[in-house]
C-alpha cells in the first residue's frame, strides 16, 4: 500500500515536473521571439548614417532603412525620415560614414532608378521563410570601398552619364532615383536608402 502511494506521488511529480518545464519553454521562447523585432529596432538607434557632403558644405543624412541578416530575415526602420537629397550629374561629393560593424567588408554607394523590393522566397514547405532585398531598375554605382575603416570621409561623384528618363521594363513608369547605401559586415547587410532628385 506504501508502495503504491509513493509510486503515485512520483507518478505526479514528473507529470507536474513536465508540465512546468513545457510551459517554462513555450513562454521562453515567447519572450525570445517577441523581443527579437524590438532587438532590432534597437539596433537601427545605434548605427550612425552615412553623409553625402557636397561641394558648397551642403550634407545630407541617410538613414539605415533595412537589416538583412545571412540572407534570411530582413529587418525595417520604419522610423526613417522621407528626406530627399538633390544631386547634380558629374558633381563632385563625398561620402562620410561610421561603420556599424567596426572593419566592414565592404560600402557601396548605387544611384537607383526603380524600386527596393523585400522579396520573401522558400526552399521547401517545411521551410521558414527566406526574405531579402532586391533592387530592380537602372542602377549607376557612384562609389565602392571593398576595404573601408571603421569610419571615414571618401570621395566620390554623381554619374555624368544618367538619363534624366528612363523607362525600364517592368517597372512602374513613375519611379523616382534613389540613392542606396550598403554596408556589408560580416552575415549582415544595412542598406542606406533616401529619395534623390538628379538635376
Amino acid at each position: 500500500m506504501y508502495n503504491k502511494y509513493i509510486k503515485r506521488m512520483v507518478s505526479t511529480t514528473n507529470r507536474y515536473y513536465s508540465l512546468f518545464l513545457l510551459t517554462f519553454f513555450s513562454v521562453f521562447s515567447l519572450i525570445v521571439f517577441s523581443f527579437d523585432d524590438d532587438a532590432h529596432a534597437i539596433e537601427f538607434d545605434n548605427i550612425s548614417p552615412i553623409n553625402i557632403i557636397k561641394e558648397d558644405g551642403t550634407t545630407f543624412e541617410i538613414e539605415p532603412t533595412f537589416i538583412v541578416e545571412e540572407g534570411f530575415k530582413v529587418y525595417n526602420n520604419t522610423d526613417v525620415k522621407d528626406n530627399k537629397i538633390s544631386l547634380t550629374r558629374g558633381e563632385p561629393i563625398k561620402v562620410s560614414y561610421k561603420s556599424p560593424c567596426g572593419f566592414a567588408d565592404s560600402v557601396k554607394g548605387l544611384l537607383l532608378k526603380g524600386t527596393i523590393d523585400r522579396t520573401i522566397s522558400a526552399f521547401s514547405e517545411t521551410t521558414t521563410q527566406l526574405e531579402n532585398i532586391k533592387l530592380s531598375g537602372e542602377q549607376k554605382e557612384f562609389y565602392e570601398n571593398n576595404s573601408p575603416q571603421e569610419e571615414g570621409i571618401e570621395i566620390a561623384g554623381v554619374p555624368e552619364d544618367i538619363p534624366s528618363d528612363i523607362e525600364i521594363a517592368d517597372v512602374p513608369e513613375d519611379n523616382n532615383y534613389k540613392v542606396v547605401l550598403v554596408v556589408v559586415c560580416d552575415d549582415e547587410e544595412i542598406y542606406y536608402t533616401a529619395a534623390a532628385e538628379i538635376n
